[in-house]
Protein backbone atom coordinates (compact mmCIF):
# COMPACT_ATOMS: atom_id res chain seq x y z
CA UNK A 1 0.00 0.00 0.00
CA UNK A 2 1.32 3.42 -1.01
CA UNK A 3 -0.67 6.66 -1.02
CA UNK A 4 0.49 7.47 -4.56
CA UNK A 5 -0.89 4.24 -6.07
CA UNK A 6 -4.47 5.51 -6.71
CA UNK A 7 -3.05 8.59 -8.46
CA UNK A 8 -0.86 6.38 -10.66
CA UNK A 9 -3.88 4.27 -11.57
CA UNK A 10 -5.80 7.40 -12.60
CA UNK A 11 -2.82 8.49 -14.72
CA UNK A 12 -2.81 5.14 -16.51
CA UNK A 13 -6.56 5.28 -17.17
CA UNK A 14 -6.87 8.99 -18.04
CA UNK A 15 -3.42 10.43 -18.79
CA UNK A 16 -4.78 13.54 -20.54
CA UNK A 17 -7.38 14.44 -17.91
CA UNK A 18 -6.57 17.59 -15.90
CA UNK A 19 -5.54 16.76 -12.34
CA UNK A 20 -4.32 20.07 -10.91
CA UNK A 21 -4.67 23.77 -11.64
CA UNK A 22 -1.53 25.44 -10.27
CA UNK A 23 -1.31 28.97 -8.95
CA UNK A 24 -1.54 31.22 -11.99
CA UNK A 25 -3.99 28.94 -13.77
CA UNK A 26 -1.56 26.44 -15.33
CA UNK A 27 -3.20 23.03 -15.87
CA UNK A 28 -1.38 19.74 -15.16
CA UNK A 29 -2.74 16.47 -16.50
CA UNK A 30 -2.68 13.18 -14.62
CA UNK A 31 -0.05 11.85 -17.00
CA UNK A 32 2.13 14.94 -16.46
CA UNK A 33 1.66 14.80 -12.70
CA UNK A 34 2.60 11.13 -12.45
CA UNK A 35 5.64 11.52 -14.72
CA UNK A 36 6.80 14.51 -12.65
CA UNK A 37 6.48 12.50 -9.44
CA UNK A 38 8.45 9.62 -10.98
CA UNK A 39 11.17 11.93 -12.29
CA UNK A 40 11.58 13.62 -8.89
CA UNK A 41 11.46 10.29 -7.08
CA UNK A 42 14.36 9.05 -9.19
CA UNK A 43 16.33 12.24 -8.45
CA UNK A 44 15.74 11.71 -4.73
CA UNK A 45 17.08 8.17 -5.06
CA UNK A 46 20.09 9.52 -6.95
CA UNK A 47 20.73 11.86 -4.01
CA UNK A 48 20.91 8.83 -1.72
CA UNK A 49 17.51 9.02 -0.04
CA UNK A 50 16.09 5.65 0.92
CA UNK A 51 12.89 4.18 2.37
CA UNK A 52 12.51 4.79 6.07
CA UNK A 53 14.20 8.19 6.03
CA UNK A 54 12.62 11.64 6.46
CA UNK A 55 13.19 14.70 4.31
CA UNK A 56 12.13 18.30 4.93
CA UNK A 57 10.21 19.98 2.11
CA UNK A 58 10.98 23.71 2.32
CA UNK A 59 8.59 24.88 -0.42
CA UNK A 60 5.44 26.91 0.25
CA UNK A 61 3.69 26.94 -3.18
CA UNK A 62 1.12 24.15 -2.91
CA UNK A 63 1.92 22.35 -6.17
CA UNK A 64 5.66 22.32 -5.48
CA UNK A 65 5.12 21.03 -1.97
CA UNK A 66 2.69 18.37 -3.19
CA UNK A 67 4.85 16.83 -5.92
CA UNK A 68 7.94 16.75 -3.69
CA UNK A 69 5.98 15.15 -0.84
CA UNK A 70 4.44 12.57 -3.18
CA UNK A 71 7.76 11.78 -4.84
CA UNK A 72 9.22 11.12 -1.39
CA UNK A 73 6.21 9.01 -0.41
CA UNK A 74 6.50 6.93 -3.58
CA UNK A 75 9.97 5.72 -2.54
CA UNK A 76 9.03 5.27 1.12
CA UNK A 77 10.57 8.52 2.40
CA UNK A 78 8.50 10.60 4.82
CA UNK A 79 8.13 14.32 4.10
CA UNK A 80 8.09 16.96 6.82
CA UNK A 81 7.70 20.73 7.06
CA UNK A 82 10.63 22.96 8.12
CA UNK A 83 9.69 22.91 11.81
CA UNK A 84 10.56 19.20 12.06
CA UNK A 85 13.71 18.39 14.11
CA UNK A 86 16.67 18.67 11.75
CA UNK A 87 18.59 15.87 13.42
CA UNK A 88 15.83 13.42 12.48
CA UNK A 89 16.01 14.22 8.76
CA UNK A 90 18.23 12.89 5.99
CA UNK A 91 18.08 16.16 4.08
CA UNK A 92 16.17 19.29 3.21
CA UNK A 93 14.63 19.90 -0.22
CA UNK A 94 14.96 23.63 -0.85
CA UNK A 95 15.26 26.05 -3.79
CA UNK A 96 18.73 25.82 -5.30
CA UNK A 97 19.65 29.35 -4.18
CA UNK A 98 18.88 28.68 -0.51
CA UNK A 99 21.83 29.32 1.85
CA UNK A 100 23.16 26.18 3.58
CA UNK A 101 21.64 25.40 6.99
CA UNK A 102 23.70 24.08 9.86
CA UNK A 103 22.94 20.53 10.88
CA UNK A 104 21.12 19.35 7.75
CA UNK A 105 22.14 18.26 4.27
CA UNK A 106 20.71 20.65 1.71
CA UNK A 107 19.39 19.05 -1.47
CA UNK A 108 19.03 21.85 -4.05
CA UNK A 109 15.86 21.67 -6.12
CA UNK A 110 15.99 23.74 -9.33
CA UNK A 111 12.76 24.91 -10.92
CA UNK A 112 13.23 22.38 -13.71
CA UNK A 113 12.25 19.59 -11.33
CA UNK A 114 8.66 20.84 -11.43
CA UNK A 115 8.40 20.89 -15.24
CA UNK A 116 6.64 17.76 -16.42
CA UNK A 117 8.77 15.58 -18.72
CA UNK A 118 7.37 15.53 -22.23
CA UNK A 119 5.38 12.46 -23.33
CA UNK A 120 8.30 11.53 -25.61
CA UNK A 121 10.79 11.57 -22.73
CA UNK A 122 11.66 8.22 -21.24
CA UNK A 123 10.67 8.32 -17.57
CA UNK A 124 10.81 4.80 -16.16
CA UNK A 125 8.13 4.26 -13.51
CA UNK A 126 9.66 4.21 -10.05
CA UNK A 127 8.34 1.23 -8.07
CA UNK A 128 6.25 2.43 -5.15
CA UNK A 129 7.28 1.34 -1.68
CA UNK A 130 4.66 -0.98 -0.21
CA UNK A 131 5.17 -0.72 3.54
CA UNK A 132 1.69 0.32 4.73
CA UNK A 133 2.93 0.98 8.26
CA UNK A 134 5.65 3.39 7.10
CA UNK A 135 5.17 7.10 7.73
CA UNK A 136 4.23 8.93 4.53
CA UNK A 137 4.33 12.44 6.04
CA UNK A 138 4.75 14.38 9.27
CA UNK A 139 2.36 17.25 9.98
CA UNK A 140 2.34 19.90 12.67
CA UNK A 141 -0.46 20.14 15.18
CA UNK A 142 -2.22 23.48 15.43
CA UNK A 143 -0.02 24.64 18.30
CA UNK A 144 -2.83 26.74 19.84
CA UNK A 145 -2.00 25.48 23.32
CA UNK A 146 1.77 25.57 23.10
CA UNK A 147 4.68 24.64 20.92
CA UNK A 148 3.63 22.87 17.70
CA UNK A 149 4.13 19.12 17.78
CA UNK A 150 4.80 16.70 14.93
CA UNK A 151 2.46 13.84 14.04
CA UNK A 152 3.48 11.03 11.73
CA UNK A 153 0.75 9.67 9.42
CA UNK A 154 1.36 6.26 7.88
CA UNK A 155 0.24 5.18 4.41
CA UNK A 156 -2.35 2.89 6.01
CA UNK A 157 -3.68 5.56 8.38
CA UNK A 158 -4.06 8.13 5.62
CA UNK A 159 -5.89 5.55 3.52
CA UNK A 160 -8.29 4.81 6.40
CA UNK A 161 -8.93 8.52 6.96
CA UNK A 162 -9.72 9.04 3.28
CA UNK A 163 -12.14 6.10 3.33
CA UNK A 164 -13.86 7.35 6.50
CA UNK A 165 -14.27 10.84 5.04
CA UNK A 166 -15.68 9.40 1.82
CA UNK A 167 -18.27 7.35 3.74
CA UNK A 168 -19.42 10.41 5.67
CA UNK A 169 -19.19 13.10 2.99
CA UNK A 170 -18.88 11.47 -0.44
CA UNK A 171 -17.42 13.57 -3.20
CA UNK A 172 -19.55 14.54 -6.21
CA UNK A 173 -19.34 12.17 -9.17
CA UNK A 174 -16.81 14.42 -10.91
CA UNK A 175 -15.11 16.21 -8.00
CA UNK A 176 -13.73 19.66 -8.79
CA UNK A 177 -12.39 21.04 -5.57
CA UNK A 178 -10.73 24.14 -4.15
CA UNK A 179 -8.82 23.75 -0.89
CA UNK A 180 -8.18 27.00 0.90
CA UNK A 181 -6.41 24.71 3.40
CA UNK A 182 -3.33 23.69 1.41
CA UNK A 183 -1.51 20.33 1.34
CA UNK A 184 1.06 21.40 3.95
CA UNK A 185 -1.61 20.73 6.61
CA UNK A 186 -2.86 17.21 7.32
CA UNK A 187 -6.45 18.27 6.54
CA UNK A 188 -5.57 19.66 3.12
CA UNK A 189 -3.14 16.85 2.24
CA UNK A 190 -5.71 14.14 3.00
CA UNK A 191 -8.46 15.84 1.00
CA UNK A 192 -6.11 16.56 -1.92
CA UNK A 193 -5.25 12.86 -2.09
CA UNK A 194 -8.93 11.97 -1.81
CA UNK A 195 -9.76 13.96 -4.94
CA UNK A 196 -6.70 12.84 -6.90
CA UNK A 197 -7.45 9.21 -6.02
CA UNK A 198 -10.88 9.68 -7.58
CA UNK A 199 -9.60 11.24 -10.79
CA UNK A 200 -10.99 14.67 -9.87
CA UNK A 201 -9.67 18.19 -10.27
CA UNK A 202 -7.74 20.06 -7.56
CA UNK A 203 -7.58 23.84 -7.95
CA UNK A 204 -4.87 25.59 -5.93
CA UNK A 205 -5.54 29.20 -4.99
CA UNK A 206 -3.54 31.95 -3.32
CA UNK A 207 -5.88 34.90 -2.88
CA UNK A 208 -9.52 35.66 -2.23
CA UNK A 209 -9.98 36.61 -5.88
CA UNK A 210 -8.36 33.32 -6.92
CA UNK A 211 -11.05 31.43 -5.02
CA UNK A 212 -13.97 33.50 -6.27
CA UNK A 213 -12.79 33.45 -9.88
CA UNK A 214 -11.72 29.80 -9.69
CA UNK A 215 -15.14 28.60 -8.54
CA UNK A 216 -16.77 30.04 -11.65
CA UNK A 217 -13.97 29.39 -14.14
CA UNK A 218 -13.47 25.72 -13.25
CA UNK A 219 -17.06 24.99 -12.19
CA UNK A 220 -15.85 23.96 -8.73
CA UNK A 221 -18.41 21.83 -6.89
CA UNK A 222 -16.66 21.31 -3.51
CA UNK A 223 -15.03 24.11 -1.52
CA UNK A 224 -13.06 23.60 1.72
CA UNK A 225 -12.49 26.72 3.85
CA UNK A 226 -12.08 27.95 7.43
CA UNK A 227 -14.80 30.16 9.03
CA UNK A 228 -12.70 33.33 8.78
CA UNK A 229 -12.39 32.86 5.03
CA UNK A 230 -16.10 32.10 4.70
CA UNK A 231 -16.76 35.56 6.07
CA UNK A 232 -14.39 37.21 3.61
CA UNK A 233 -15.89 35.32 0.69
CA UNK A 234 -19.42 36.26 1.71
CA UNK A 235 -18.49 39.93 2.15
CA UNK A 236 -16.83 39.97 -1.28
CA UNK A 237 -19.99 38.73 -3.03
CA UNK A 238 -22.69 41.21 -4.09
CA UNK A 239 -25.71 41.04 -1.81
CA UNK A 240 -27.92 39.95 -4.72
CA UNK A 241 -25.44 37.53 -6.30
CA UNK A 242 -26.99 34.34 -4.96
CA UNK A 243 -25.13 31.02 -4.55
CA UNK A 244 -22.57 29.80 -7.09
CA UNK A 245 -24.44 27.51 -9.54
CA UNK A 246 -21.70 24.87 -9.58
CA UNK A 247 -21.08 24.58 -5.82
CA UNK A 248 -22.66 21.47 -4.29
CA UNK A 249 -20.91 21.65 -0.90
CA UNK A 250 -18.96 24.19 1.13
CA UNK A 251 -17.10 22.36 3.87
CA UNK A 252 -16.04 24.39 6.91
CA UNK A 253 -13.39 23.11 9.32
CA UNK A 254 -10.96 24.46 11.87
CA UNK A 255 -13.43 26.14 14.20
CA UNK A 256 -17.13 26.68 14.83
CA UNK A 257 -19.13 28.52 12.14
CA UNK A 258 -21.50 31.03 13.81
CA UNK A 259 -25.14 30.63 12.78
CA UNK A 260 -25.43 34.24 11.61
CA UNK A 261 -22.53 33.70 9.21
CA UNK A 262 -23.99 30.37 8.07
CA UNK A 263 -27.20 32.09 7.05
CA UNK A 264 -25.32 34.61 4.92
CA UNK A 265 -23.06 31.91 3.44
CA UNK A 266 -25.96 29.77 2.26
CA UNK A 267 -27.45 32.81 0.51
CA UNK A 268 -24.27 33.95 -1.28
CA UNK A 269 -22.06 30.85 -1.60
CA UNK A 270 -23.92 27.55 -1.44
CA UNK A 271 -27.10 26.26 0.26
CA UNK A 272 -25.26 23.19 1.59
CA UNK A 273 -22.73 24.14 4.28
CA UNK A 274 -20.99 21.17 5.89
CA UNK A 275 -19.55 21.53 9.40
CA UNK A 276 -16.66 19.20 10.25
CA UNK A 277 -14.71 18.49 13.44
CA UNK A 278 -11.32 16.86 13.80
CA UNK A 279 -7.65 17.35 14.53
CA UNK A 280 -4.31 16.42 13.00
CA UNK A 281 -4.10 13.66 15.61
CA UNK A 282 -7.56 12.24 14.83
CA UNK A 283 -8.51 13.14 11.28
CA UNK A 284 -12.15 14.15 10.78
CA UNK A 285 -14.38 12.37 13.32
CA UNK A 286 -17.68 14.30 13.20
CA UNK A 287 -19.70 16.53 10.94
CA UNK A 288 -23.12 17.45 9.60
CA UNK A 289 -24.90 19.91 7.37
CA UNK A 290 -25.35 23.15 9.28
CA UNK A 291 -29.10 23.10 8.73
CA UNK A 292 -29.24 19.92 10.86
CA UNK A 293 -27.43 21.69 13.72
CA UNK A 294 -29.33 24.96 13.87
CA UNK A 295 -31.32 23.96 16.98
CA UNK A 296 -28.26 22.68 18.85
CA UNK A 297 -26.07 25.61 20.01
CA UNK A 298 -22.39 24.76 19.74
CA UNK A 299 -23.03 21.51 17.84
CA UNK A 300 -20.41 20.70 15.19
CA UNK A 301 -21.80 17.44 13.86
CA UNK A 302 -22.64 13.78 14.27
CA UNK A 303 -19.92 11.30 15.14
CA UNK A 304 -18.59 9.18 12.29
CA UNK A 305 -19.29 5.46 12.39
CA UNK A 306 -16.77 3.55 14.55
CA UNK A 307 -15.78 6.76 16.39
CA UNK A 308 -16.34 6.82 20.15
CA UNK A 309 -16.32 10.10 22.05
CA UNK A 310 -16.89 10.83 25.72
CA UNK A 311 -17.04 13.84 28.02
CA UNK A 312 -15.18 13.08 31.25
CA UNK A 313 -14.41 14.91 34.48
CA UNK A 314 -10.96 15.86 35.75
CA UNK A 315 -10.46 12.27 37.00
CA UNK A 316 -11.33 10.75 33.61
CA UNK A 317 -14.73 9.52 34.83
CA UNK A 318 -17.35 9.47 32.04
CA UNK A 319 -20.13 12.00 32.50
CA UNK A 320 -23.83 11.51 31.69
CA UNK A 321 -24.92 12.17 28.12
CA UNK A 322 -25.29 15.86 27.40
CA UNK A 323 -23.11 16.93 30.34
CA UNK A 324 -20.21 19.27 29.57
CA UNK A 325 -16.75 17.93 30.31
CA UNK A 326 -13.32 17.25 28.92
CA UNK A 327 -13.65 15.45 25.59
CA UNK A 328 -11.76 12.33 24.58
CA UNK A 329 -12.00 10.23 21.44
CA UNK A 330 -10.90 6.82 20.21
CA UNK A 331 -11.09 5.13 16.82
CA UNK A 332 -8.87 3.52 14.22
CA UNK A 333 -8.26 7.01 12.77
CA UNK A 334 -5.98 8.11 15.64
CA UNK A 335 -2.26 8.71 15.24
CA UNK A 336 0.03 6.86 17.66
CA UNK A 337 1.50 9.92 19.35
CA UNK A 338 3.87 12.82 18.86
CA UNK A 339 7.27 12.48 17.24
CA UNK A 340 10.12 12.39 19.78
CA UNK A 341 7.94 13.83 22.55
CA UNK A 342 7.07 11.09 25.06
CA UNK A 343 5.85 13.54 27.71
CA UNK A 344 3.34 15.21 25.38
CA UNK A 345 2.29 11.81 24.03
CA UNK A 346 1.66 10.48 27.53
CA UNK A 347 -0.43 13.54 28.35
CA UNK A 348 -2.64 13.52 25.23
CA UNK A 349 -2.77 9.79 24.33
CA UNK A 350 -3.95 7.72 27.29
CA UNK A 351 -5.35 4.18 27.44
CA UNK A 352 -6.33 4.18 23.78
CA UNK A 353 -7.99 7.61 23.98
CA UNK A 354 -6.85 10.94 22.57
CA UNK A 355 -7.61 14.10 24.54
CA UNK A 356 -7.88 16.98 22.01
CA UNK A 357 -8.09 19.67 24.69
CA UNK A 358 -11.70 20.57 23.91
CA UNK A 359 -14.61 21.03 26.28
CA UNK A 360 -17.98 19.79 25.18
CA UNK A 361 -20.74 17.24 25.45
CA UNK A 362 -21.95 14.19 23.55
CA UNK A 363 -25.60 13.20 23.31
CA UNK A 364 -27.17 10.67 20.94
CA UNK A 365 -24.20 10.90 18.61
CA UNK A 366 -24.26 14.71 18.47
CA UNK A 367 -21.02 16.48 19.38
CA UNK A 368 -21.19 19.93 21.00
CA UNK A 369 -18.02 21.99 21.48
CA UNK A 370 -18.14 24.64 24.20
CA UNK A 371 -14.50 25.71 24.31
CA UNK A 372 -10.89 24.73 24.81
CA UNK A 373 -9.54 23.53 28.14
CA UNK A 374 -6.56 25.86 27.79
CA UNK A 375 -8.69 28.75 26.51
CA UNK A 376 -11.16 28.86 29.38
CA UNK A 377 -10.86 32.29 31.01
CA UNK A 378 -10.46 31.93 34.77
CA UNK A 379 -11.88 35.28 35.90
CA UNK A 380 -11.22 35.18 39.65
CA UNK A 381 -12.54 31.63 39.91
CA UNK A 382 -15.38 32.08 37.42
CA UNK A 383 -14.62 29.77 34.48
CA UNK A 384 -15.78 31.40 31.24
CA UNK A 385 -15.78 29.91 27.75
CA UNK A 386 -14.61 32.53 25.23
CA UNK A 387 -16.97 31.11 22.62
CA UNK A 388 -20.04 32.20 24.60
CA UNK A 389 -18.73 35.77 24.64
CA UNK A 390 -17.82 35.64 20.96
CA UNK A 391 -21.31 34.57 19.90
CA UNK A 392 -22.75 37.61 21.69
CA UNK A 393 -20.15 39.96 20.22
CA UNK A 394 -20.69 38.78 16.65
CA UNK A 395 -24.39 39.55 17.00
CA UNK A 396 -23.69 43.18 17.91
CA UNK A 397 -24.04 45.88 15.21
CA UNK A 398 -20.86 46.72 13.32
CA UNK A 399 -18.88 43.62 14.39
CA UNK A 400 -17.76 41.14 11.72
CA UNK A 401 -15.43 38.96 13.82
CA UNK A 402 -14.55 38.62 17.50
CA UNK A 403 -12.35 36.70 19.93
CA UNK A 404 -12.36 36.76 23.74
CA UNK A 405 -9.26 36.12 25.85
CA UNK A 406 -7.91 36.42 29.38
CA UNK A 407 -5.76 39.46 30.16
CA UNK A 408 -3.79 39.88 33.41
CA UNK A 409 -4.21 43.20 35.23
CA UNK A 410 -1.64 44.98 37.40
CA UNK A 411 -2.25 42.49 40.24
CA UNK A 412 -1.96 39.47 37.98
CA UNK A 413 -5.72 38.79 38.09
CA UNK A 414 -7.21 37.58 34.82
CA UNK A 415 -9.83 39.85 33.28
CA UNK A 416 -12.06 39.23 30.28
CA UNK A 417 -10.98 41.16 27.20
CA UNK A 418 -12.07 40.86 23.60
CA UNK A 419 -10.74 41.84 20.19
CA UNK A 420 -13.14 42.73 17.40
CA UNK A 421 -12.99 43.40 13.67
CA UNK A 422 -15.49 46.11 12.78
CA UNK A 423 -17.19 47.87 9.93
CA UNK A 424 -19.20 51.09 9.86
CA UNK A 425 -21.44 51.93 11.57
CA UNK A 426 -19.86 50.80 14.84
CA UNK A 427 -20.38 52.32 18.27
CA UNK A 428 -18.35 50.98 21.21
CA UNK A 429 -20.81 52.19 23.85
CA UNK A 430 -23.69 50.38 22.14
CA UNK A 431 -21.66 47.17 21.93
CA UNK A 432 -20.60 47.35 25.58
CA UNK A 433 -24.21 47.89 26.69
CA UNK A 434 -25.37 44.93 24.58
CA UNK A 435 -22.70 42.68 26.08
CA UNK A 436 -23.47 43.77 29.64
CA UNK A 437 -27.19 43.15 29.14
CA UNK A 438 -26.64 39.60 27.84
CA UNK A 439 -23.48 38.47 29.64
CA UNK A 440 -23.71 40.35 32.93
CA UNK A 441 -20.56 39.70 34.95
CA UNK A 442 -19.01 37.75 32.08
CA UNK A 443 -19.03 40.67 29.65
CA UNK A 444 -15.62 41.87 28.39
CA UNK A 445 -14.09 44.51 30.62
CA UNK A 446 -12.20 45.95 27.64
CA UNK A 447 -12.71 45.61 23.89
CA UNK A 448 -9.94 46.43 21.44
CA UNK A 449 -10.30 46.90 17.68
CA UNK A 450 -7.96 45.03 15.31
CA UNK A 451 -7.74 44.87 11.53
CA UNK A 452 -7.97 41.07 11.63
CA UNK A 453 -7.74 38.31 14.19
CA UNK A 454 -4.47 36.34 14.25
CA UNK A 455 -5.16 32.80 13.08
CA UNK A 456 -3.02 29.75 12.43
CA UNK A 457 -2.98 27.66 9.23
CA UNK A 458 -6.08 25.77 10.36
CA UNK A 459 -8.08 28.95 10.87
CA UNK A 460 -8.04 28.89 14.69
CA UNK A 461 -7.56 32.10 16.63
CA UNK A 462 -4.13 32.40 18.27
CA UNK A 463 -5.12 33.97 21.59
CA UNK A 464 -1.53 34.28 22.79
CA UNK A 465 -0.97 36.83 20.02
CA UNK A 466 -4.07 38.74 21.08
CA UNK A 467 -2.65 39.04 24.59
CA UNK A 468 0.56 40.48 23.11
CA UNK A 469 -1.41 42.93 20.96
CA UNK A 470 -3.48 44.01 23.95
CA UNK A 471 -0.41 44.45 26.14
CA UNK A 472 1.20 46.65 23.46
CA UNK A 473 -1.94 48.79 23.26
CA UNK A 474 -2.39 49.05 27.02
CA UNK A 475 1.23 49.72 27.84
CA UNK A 476 2.88 49.13 31.27
CA UNK A 477 0.65 48.47 34.29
Amino acid sequence: MNITDPLRQCAQLHPDKTAVIKLGGVAVSYGELDRTIDAIAQRLLDHGLRAGQTVIVAFSPPYMFLVLALAAARIGVASATPGHPLAACAGCLAPDNTPPAAGVRMIPVPHGWFVAPSPEAVVPPVPSAQDAAAICAYFDSSGTTGQPKHIGISHALLTRRIAAKERFAPLPGEPRQIFAVGPRAAYGFRDTMRVLGRGGLVVFTGTLDDILNGISRYEVNYLVVAPALVQRLVDARPADAGPFPSLAIVEVGGSHLPHALWKRARERLCPNILSTYGATETGSVAGALMEDLIDRPGAVGHLYANVEMQAVDARDRPLPAGTEGILRVRSDLLADGYFDDPAATAEAFRDGWFYPGDLGAVSQGHLVITGRVAEVINNGGDKISPHVIEEVLRAQPGIVDAAAFGMPDADGMIKVWAAVVTHAPFDMDTVMRGCNDLLRGRAPQTIIIVAELPRNANGKVVREELVQIAQAQRGPV
